[in-house]
């Protein structure tokens, strides 16, 4: 099982630096529940784009390598080591698009953390969709003149497209933390 991991980094490179050196660490992990995650970093020379184009571009580069699903993760997101089973027993179930819906906000300037819930829908970080769903949706995942709204708007493309909404994977605490 391959996993390419598609991690935009911008600003913030404080931020993404200590999050890419946590995912590094878990990648030797990860190995171990069967499961091949490959970084591939849409590095900050796309300043100037809209996310939703430099993404689909990403996207659309990946299309040449060998992978059986797509995750979106932030440079400024963190996951907890559990996150890889929790995923590789949603994708052993058959499921072509899963994700979580709940995640920990940590403000970074306060230092404060707290748990934020999405409701019915998937947060986009660690998003997974599979390569036939990409396909499907002629790999374009966002709509290309977008900046906000992506987490969302790739969602309901995936539905337009293929007819599939994410299934949420419960979790008993969040496994993801986005730095603020």
């Amino acid at each position: 099982m391959k996993i390419a991991i598609l991690i935009p980094v911008h600003g913030r490179e404080e931020v993404a630096m200590v999050c890419e050196e946590a995912l590094r660490v878990q990648l030797r992990q990860i190995a171990k529940s069967g499961i091949l995650a490959v970084p591939f970093c849409i590095p900050s020379k796309y300043d100037g784009e809209l996310l939703g184009s430099k993404l689909n571009d990403a996207v659309q580069w990946m299309a040449e390598y060998d992978w059986d699903f797509l995750m979106v993760l932030g440079s400024d997101d963190l996951l907890r080591p559990q996150i890889w089973g929790y995923i590789r027993t949603a994708i052993d179930e058959g499921l072509d698009f899963l994700g979580f819906n709940e995640c920990a906000v940590y403000d970074r300037i306060n230092h404060r953390a707290k748990t934020w819930n999405h409701g019915p829908n998937t947060i986009g970080a660690a998003r997974c969709i599979s390569r036939k769903l990409v396909e499907a949706c002629d790999w374009v995942m966002w709509d290309n003149d977008r900046m906000n709204g992506i987490d969302s708007n790739q969602e309901a493309i995936v539905f337009s497209k293929a007819g599939v909404y994410p299934h949420i994977i419960p979790t008993l605490r969040p496994v993801i933390c986005d730095i603020k």
